[in-house]
């Protein structure tokens, strides 16, 4: 698929990498959403590489059978600049079924 230089790319299923991110941002998360997740399960992302990668993640956030989740947005800057965290927004409430898109 042909995206524009500094598009995001594809959806993406969840490697570590992701997980480890998801889990480091967290905290910021839920104090924006004023609230504490049950469950915090990384499910999919995009990815768009500028100085730097920034990721839309669709996190899990339901509990008992509840079908919500939460696109997350996190910059995850270059080793060389210090390769820092920063969660920049979320969109919620979203559903298993809601497509990733770029906010």
């Amino acid at each position: 698929m042909s995206r524009p230089v500094g598009g995001y790319g594809d959806i993406t299923n969840l490697h570590p990498e992701i997980h480890s991110i998801c889990e480091k941002v967290r905290p910021d998360v839920e104090k924006k959403a004023d609230q504490k997740f049950h469950t915090f399960i990384p499910i999919s992302f995009i990815k768009q590489i500028v100085s730097g990668t920034n990721y839309i993640v669709k996190v899990y956030v339901g509990y008992a059978g509840a079908d919500e989740c939460i696109h997350v947005k996190v910059s995850h800057a270059l080793p060389c600049d210090g390769g820092k965290l920063e969660f920049l927004g979320d969109q919620y409430p979203k559903t298993k079924a809601d497509i990733i898109t770029p906010f």
